[in-house]
């Protein structure tokens, strides 16, 4: 008998922390049914609505904001909010040109997009695919040739293999992805979703974001999809800006 009184109260214990919170989902909802009935149907004029009572009280019976109470609710899920899925791909094609300084070597462009084609249907390391596709086409080319420069040459010999180029390119590749990572991270909180899913595809250049309760899709696409450039430039050392400088005088 005291065993089934315990699981009981644990009932209904559990019934009461359940109720407590949906509650932030319910009051949200109702504001912004009230937010969608003053809009009617203007997007824009919605989320000005919920921006003016951001720190407006909508809970009364804790004082809370209708912000603390959004930040609260239960997040549901696509399937019983709606919102939008995306998937994003970082070029790597793009990413290994940049890094040998854009060349115009027919090979290697040659090998480039023989990689590209392969990741399309279905391939997994593009890093691996373009160096094995270059050495297919250029059995005794150095890849150290197009990457290795005076600004890396902490990371990448002169003479490094096409092993170690291999190496040095899949880090880049990952600290790519990596930024981006952070950079749509940023640009999503910055949008002020709540409770979006990013993950990132493990062996793949993939990002899967996941936004429950997107309503202006078009906007949260046009901000995905902003370039988030990253360029080379290359740079002197002191002693060269001297003698640079000497030479003018």
């Amino acid at each position: 008998m005291q065993g089934k009184g315990f699981i009981k109260f644990m009932a209904i214990l559990l019934g009461i922390v359940c109720l407590y919170s949906l509650s932030f989902n319910l009051v949200t909802y109702n504001v912004e049914k009230d937010a969608k009935a003053y809009a009617k149907g203007d997007v824009a004029k919605e989320k000005a609505y919920l921006d003016s009572i951001a720190n407006e009280p909508v809970y009364p019976l804790l004082g809370l904001t209708y912000q603390q109470v959004k930040g609260k609710e239960i997040n549901l899920g696509l399937d019983l909010k709606g919102g939008m899925n995306v998937t994003m791909e970082i070029s790597l094609a793009e990413l290994t040109k940049s890094l040998a300084n854009n060349t115009n070597d027919a090979t290697f462009n040659q090998a480039l997009q023989a990689a590209q084609t392969q990741l399309n249907a279905g391939g997994k390391d593009f890093i691996a695919l373009f160096v094995n596709e270059y050495e297919k086409l250029a059995p005794n080319g150095k890849l150290a040739d197009f990457f290795a420069n005076q600004d890396n040459t902490a990371l990448l010999k002169a003479n490094a293999s096409n092993a170690e180029v291999k190496s040095y390119l899949s880090k880049e590749a990952t600290s790519a992805i990596d930024r981006s990572f952070t950079i749509l991270r940023s640009r999503i909180d910055g949008f002020g979703m709540v409770s979006p899913n990013m993950q990132k595809q493990e062996g793949s250049n993939r990002i899967f974001i996941e936004m429950p309760g997107v309503q202006d899709k078009e906007r949260v696409r046009k901000l995905l999809q902003g370039s988030a450039e990253l360029q080379f430039w290359q740079v002197y050392q002191n002693e060269e800006v001297v003698g640079i400088l000497e030479n003018i005088n």
